[in-house]
C-alpha cells in the first residue's frame, strides 16, 4: 500500500510538472506583444523628484524620465514612485529595497492600466503610450496619478511595407488594365 500511494504521488508530480505554469509567457505562433510605456505629463512641476516604475512580481524599479518609455514586467501590477532628489544624492537606485531606505518617499495606488496583451504579428502597433499626471500630497503622505493620455506607437516600417504593396498591387491592376484597353481599341480600330 505504501508503495502505491509513492507511487501515485509520484505520478501526481509529474503529471502537474508536464502541465506548465510559464505557458503565461510564452506568446502565440502569428502574435506579437505590445508593450504598455508610462510617462509622465507634469515632470517639470516636480523638479525636486525623481520617478519610478515598479512593480509587485520583481524587486527592480525604471526610472521614468522625460520622453522616454518606461514599462515594468508584464504580468505584474505597476506603480509609481516619487523618490526626493536631494534624499537620494549619492544612492544607486536599482530596486525597491534602494528605495525603501530613502526617507520621505511617496508610493501611488496600482496603476489601472492594461500592462501588456497581444496582436496580430501584422499589426504595426508596437507601445500602447500612457501619460499620467501625478500629484504629491505631503499631508496625507500620498502620491496619486491620472491618467490624461493614451495613445498608440507604431512601427512605420511594417506601416512602409503595407502602404508600398498596395501601390505596387494598384500599379499592377492599372498597368494590366491599361494593356487590356489599349488591346480593345486595337480590335475595335480593326473592326472599323
Amino acid at each position: 500500500m505504501k508503495k502505491l500511494t509513492i507511487l501515485l504521488f509520484g505520478f501526481l508530480f509529474l503529471a502537474l510538472g508536464l502541465i506548465s505554469s510559464a505557458k503565461a509567457d510564452i506568446i502565440e505562433p502569428g502574435k506579437k506583444g505590445v508593450t504598455t510605456c508610462i510617462y509622465i505629463d507634469n515632470y517639470e512641476e516636480y523638479q525636486g523628484y525623481k520617478f519610478y516604475l515598479a512593480g509587485d512580481l520583481l524587486p527592480y524599479v525604471v526610472e521614468i524620465e522625460p520622453d522616454r518609455c518606461a514599462f515594468q514586467y508584464k504580468l505584474s501590477n505597476w506603480y509609481i514612485v516619487a523618490v526626493p532628489v536631494e534624499e537620494s544624492k549619492g544612492v544607486t537606485i536599482e530596486d525597491m529595497s534602494d528605495i525603501d531606505a530613502i526617507s520621505g518617499v511617496y508610493k501611488s495606488r496600482n496603476l489601472d492600466i492594461d500592462t501588456y496583451r497581444e496582436v496580430s504579428e501584422f499589426s504595426p502597433v508596437d507601445t500602447e503610450d500612457v501619460k499620467v499626471r501625478v500629484s504629491i500630497d505631503k499631508l496625507t503622505n500620498r502620491l496619486d496619478y491620472e491618467i490624461v493620455g493614451q495613445s498608440k506607437s507604431y512601427s512605420w516600417t511594417l506601416v512602409g511595407l503595407i502602404c508600398l504593396c498596395c501601390f505596387a498591387g494598384v500599379f499592377i491592376v492599372g498597368v494590366a488594365g491599361g494593356f487590356v484597353f489599349i488591346k480593345m481599341r486595337k480590335k475595335d480600330n480593326k473592326k472599323k
